[in-house]
């Protein structure tokens, strides 16, 4: 009998080419390929696909199993069908394997379990996770304190507190710490949180949410009151929501933050809310869950599932289903095969199973399908791809729980109310995958691409020269692709203005600027009534946009349904990841 070694061994895997841009190479290089202790790289990304692929059949019974699912795991890493998120291919199979990107932690509002969370947290952070933190349960700034008859400092000083202790744990070195902080729009410290990061360079860490509640958004369409209430019970005052509000939609055009969490429409998703209600989501926002819950993420990309046949493009519906049956299995084996650095961790995470499969790579297939990213019919074939994968993920959780056994936590679930037999309690959860993406030559998750072309920076400061590959093609088709006109497209972020190229191609050009921040808003909503997780996504907005753009795309993200809500108005911060510019032939960076 063949063992999987001996298969591994046989098999010809050195022979793959793999589709890496020099971004890609770099990443791979600065973040996933293993080191020995001189820093020196030891794997080639090849063997860190048979590494990952490997450690994560380990969880199937019989070597006949291991094999099969090995070579299916392997091909579709390999060949770029899809990616496991960062924390799976940094540790699978290392002394680490800690594999699950996604962390909730809620804070308690007494002085041991404020510093037993930072702990906790810092376990996380070196494991390579990301961490979410409710805030939601400590008293406020002068709320007394019974056991000393002192008064309390409040939301401030614990938030700044915990943005240091992220500060100083990195991420083994491979990548910055990510945290969210959330708070409930009624707690009395509620205008401190609003503006804490309008300052540039303060609260680097954190990005900063507010929970809001049909309530809340009940008496701002009334123009009524809300009461600010302490965590310890009282009614510190009754303020205006509108006054609030207005002080949100102020912060968030001023800086991109806060975002808004829409507290009840979680709720009405969640599958075990016979464990506790869910009140804060992981830092980029598409896993929400209960309290010490962890989740393993994994993106499909759908540029991969196209099919070119001849003059037209379609898109492979049964390949389709077949990676969506691959990398539910492969997730479900994650949960199994993870080490989680925490007791808590490991009991929530076993009792619910939670999955995040996604995908990437929507704004590449909506262009090759000649669909305007804006257009109702790109939300249409958006809207069908969601049903499509949310489907065939209950299909496929179905068929392992028949033969694996349910999650532990199933009775009392809703899936038991609808007697659906499920392995896992949640299975979609669309992620930004802005570093996966770029190892799998596509765009990001959801969203639409950021500019025609741009400038990426990296971990290390480094730059990146990026041009959309599609564009690229289309420029050289109409013989019009020169280090000039890169230029004048990376100055203007658009193509829109460019006589060069036809009508039909601007209509299906469309980039993160040329669109409508309603058209941001429908996309996300059409995927995210098919997504029992949630969404991430940012609704870019111009530079020159206002205060009442804002608040009307946070009041249209309620009205369809959104889960959360983010916005980033251009050039609100100095520093960008992302950006446009004017060429200078002096500046190295331009050499295009």
């Amino acid at each position: 009998m063949t063992t999987l070694d001996q298969f591994i061994n046989n098999y010809p895997w050195r022979n793959i080419k793999l589709d890496l841009s020099p971004l890609a190479h770099e990443i791979l290089k600065q973040r996933y390929l293993l080191k020995n202790s001189h820093q020196e790289i030891i794997e080639t990304p090849l063997e860190m696909y048979i590494r990952v692929s490997k450690y994560m059949v380990s969880q199937e019974k019989s070597p006949q199993e291991q094999i099969f699912w090995f070579n299916k795991y392997f091909n579709g890493l390999a060949l770029q069908e899809w990616c496991v998120s960062s924390p799976g291919l940094m540790n699978s199979g290392t002394k680490l394997s800690q594999l699950s990107a996604c962390f909730i932690l809620e804070i308690e509002d007494n002085l041991e379990n404020i510093f037993t969370t930072l702990k906790n947290a810092a376990l996380i952070y070196k494991s390579g996770g990301g961490v979410g933190f409710y805030f939601g349960n400590l008293r406020e700034q002068q709320a007394v304190i019974e056991s000393t008859k002192g008064v309390s400092s409040g939301i401030p000083s614990w938030l700044k507190l915990y943005d240091t202790a992220v500060n100083c744990v990195a991420q083994g070195g491979k990548r910055r710490g990510a945290a969210l902080g959330l708070l409930p729009i009624n707690h009395p410290d509620i205008d401190y949180w609003l503006e804490a990061k309008s300052q540039e360079n303060h609260l680097t860490n954190f990005n900063l949410s507010v929970s809001i509640t049909d309530e809340f958004m009940e008496a701002l369409e009334k123009d009524k009151d809300i009461a600010l209430v302490s965590p310890l019970g009282y009614i510190v005052k009754n303020i205006p929501a509108r006054s609030l509000w207005e002080k949100l939609c102020y912060h968030a055009w001023h800086k991109g933050e806060p975002g808004v969490f829409f507290i009840d429409r979680i709720n009405q998703d969640h599958a075990n809310p016979h464990l506790g209600r869910i009140n804060c989501s992981n830092p980029c926002a598409e896993f929400v869950n209960i309290n010490y819950s962890s989740c393993n993420l994994a993106s499909i990309n759908l540029e991969r599932h196209l099919l070119n046949n001849g003059n037209q493009i379609t898109f492979d519906w049964n390949k389709f289903r077949e990676t969506i049956i691959t990398v539910q299995r492969f997730l479900d084996n994650m949960i199994d095969a993870n080490h989680l650095p925490l007791k808590e961790l490991k009991e929530i995470t076993q009792a619910i199973r939670p999955q995040g499969l996604g995908f990437m790579g929507l704004a590449r297939v909506l262009k090759a399908l000649k669909l305007g990213y804006h257009s109702e019919a790109a939300r249409q074939w958006a809207e069908k791809m969601a049903g499509f994968l949310r489907q065939s993920a209950e299909e496929a959780s179905h068929a392992l729980a028949l033969e694996r056994g349910v999650y532990p936590a199933w009775l009392g679930s809703t899936w038991e109310k609808e007697n659906k037999q499920m392995r896992n309690s949640c299975l979609l959860a669309i992620a930004p995958t802005g570093t996966i993406a770029s190892l799998c030559n596509t765009s990001w998750g959801l969203e639409p691409e950021f500019a025609p072309a741009y400038m990426r920076q990296i971990l290390g400061e480094q730059t990146f020269f990026e041009i959309d590959p599609q564009l690229l093609q289309i420029m050289q088709e109409l013989n019009i692709d020169s280090p000039e006109m890169r230029g004048k497209i990376l100055a203007a972020g658009s193509i829109q203005g460019f006589n060069e190229f036809p009508q039909e191609i601007k209509e299906v050009y469309v980039y993160a600027k040329d669109i409508h921040p309603t058209d941001h808003i429908k996309m996300q909503a059409t995927i995210q009534q098919h997504v029992d997780g949630a969404c991430s996504k940012t609704i870019n907005l111009p530079s020159n946009a206002s205060t009442e753009d804002v608040d009307q795309a946070f009041r249209l993200a309620y009205k369809l349904g959104v889960k959360g809500c983010t916005v980033y108005r251009d050039r609100s911060r100095e520093r960008q990841v992302l950006h446009n510019c004017k060429i200078d032939n002096n500046c190295p960076e331009c050499q295009i």
